[in-house]
């Protein structure tokens, strides 16, 4: 299946984490690494989980998910204990 990932730990503890609260993640494009450049202002897209299925020994884990809007990163990112990123941000919208 060409929409199939491979899910490593952290990130089913991310998709975990965030279904106790907002049920929202965000992506960014590229990698933030090394000092944060608050000028260069990294962008993302906020997804909100509208489902999520657990894996098995016999299916990977299955995540539907609905773009919500666009954010660009406001401070660094905090490794949390879960072994993901969590960061602030601000919501944009285009201009119609």
């Amino acid at each position: 299946d060409t929409n199939s990932v491979q899910w490593n730990e952290a990130e089913v503890q991310l998709v975990d984490y965030a279904l106790q609260g907002g049920r929202r993640i965000g992506a960014i494009d590229g990698v933030v690494v090394g000092a944060f450049d608050a000028a260069a202002r990294p962008l993302g897209i906020c997804f909100e989980i509208e489902n999520f299925q657990r894996g098995t020994s016999q299916r990977l884990p299955l995540a539907r998910l609905a773009g919500k809007y666009r954010f660009r990163l406001v401070e660094p990112p905090q490794e949390h204990e879960g072994g993901f990123s969590l960061g602030r941000c601000e919501a944009f919208f285009d201009e119609a």
